[in-house]
């Protein structure tokens, strides 16, 4: 299995909530949900897993199917 450095991955997440403060994010749903999703994964390599099953939760809702 790939190892990824916790600094990487703690990188990712930072960019990862930039994007979703952006004006974009906020205004499309689907890449609302492509942002979360990828944010749930990187959580998962932390092993923060609430956090992430938290960010999974939002893709639903950002969905609209929650």
């Amino acid at each position: 299995m790939l190892s990824i450095p916790i600094i990487v991955l703690a990188s990712g997440l930072s960019t990862l909530d930039l994007a979703l403060a952006s004006d974009e994010a906020k205004r499309d749903p689907v890449f609302n949900a492509r942002l979360l999703n990828a944010r749930g994964a990187m959580l998962i390599r932390l092993d923060r897993y609430t956090d992430a099953e938290q960010a999974y939760d939002r893709v639903i809702a950002a969905l609209g199917k929650g």
